[in-house]
């Protein structure tokens, strides 16, 4: 009896649970159903931003083809531009090129025409001298071997005081000869001939254009032999009987180094600053201030660097 009463309860309860359960599942299709109406509303707005997303890439790659033709242009035409440029200006230049080529080529064939007239006037000043030196030969004879008047000049070919004459020379000595043969003889180290005919050059031909060179280099073989006080005297001839002439700045150089040598320093810096002072676009203003900074002095001072 009461198993039978079990049986009736669990009977009466099976409809109830089933009901309940019918209920729970229409629900959860509902849930489903609303999930995959939602997925496809989710996947309906990516679809529509990757759309576009693809059409702004897309945008900015035509945007960037654009800039690209357009930067290929623009260097085509400068690339253009620059080489017709360079093509007009070549032609200008290579004309103001072949213009200063044919200036310097006529300034050239000057200068060697103006060079050759000065060689020309210069052998004919020596022969004008060797001419005076003949007619006053024959005027006033040679004097006797000995006798006072034989020998005017002093040492070294430097001109005695008063002197100017050509007395006591040979008749067949030749300005032009005398002076090449010297140079010569300078320039190949002989010193002791160059001296000679240095010495007879401004013995004879005291008054051409080469007689202050002639006694330079007289002056400057002496500096050469060791021998600074017959130098300075020398260098002092060439001022001093030549006045303002193409070896008055080197003569007071030499004069200063020759100074130097034998250990007078101030005298030295003085003839070095007279270099700077009244020659100052020379070479040997140039030497003479880099012998001053030997002496540790400035070129515009004589007072040594502390």
């Amino acid at each position: 009896m009461k198993a039978k009463s079990v049986f009736l309860v669990l009977l009466m309860t099976i409809p109830v649970v089933y009901g309940q359960k019918k209920e729970q599942f229409a629900e959860m299709q509902r849930d489903i159903a609303s999930m995959q109406d939602d997925i496809k509303a989710i996947q309906s707005a990516q679809t529509e931003k990757f759309t576009t997303l693809q059409t702004l890439i897309q945008q900015a790659l035509d945007s960037a083809n654009r800039a690209n033709t357009q930067m290929a242009v623009m260097s085509d035409k400068q690339q253009s531009a620059l080489k017709d440029l360079q093509n007009s200006a070549t032609v200008p230049i290579a004309t103001l090129n072949s213009r200063l080529d044919q200036m310097a080529q006529s300034f050239q064939e000057l200068k060697e025409t103006i060079l050759d007239m000065n060689s020309r006037i210069s052998k004919m000043d020596a022969k004008l001298q060797d001419l005076q030196k003949q007619i006053q030969i024959g005027a006033n004879p040679a004097p006797a071997p000995g006798s006072p008047s034989a020998a005017p000049f002093g040492p070294g070919g430097m001109a005695s005081s008063g002197s100017g004459s050509s007395a006591g020379c040979p008749a067949t000595l030749q300005a032009d000869t005398t002076y090449s043969n010297a140079r010569r003889d300078y320039t190949a180290g002989s010193y002791d001939l160059a001296m000679q005919e240095f010495s007879d050059y401004v013995r004879c031909f005291p008054n051409t254009q080469f007689a202050p060179n002639a006694q330079f280099y007289i002056g400057d073989i002496f500096y050469k032999k060791g021998d600074y006080d017959t130098a300075v005297k020398a260098f002092d001839a060439v001022i001093t009987q030549f006045p303002e002439n193409n070896k008055s700045a080197d003569s007071h150089y030499m004069k200063g180094n020759s100074l130097m040598k034998l250990s007078q320093r101030d005298a030295a810096a003085k003839e070095f600053r007279l270099v700077v002072s009244k020659y100052p676009d020379s070479d040997a203003a140039t030497q003479a201030k880099a012998r001053l900074r030997e002496l540790g002095l400035s070129t515009g001072s004589t007072r040594r660097r502390k």
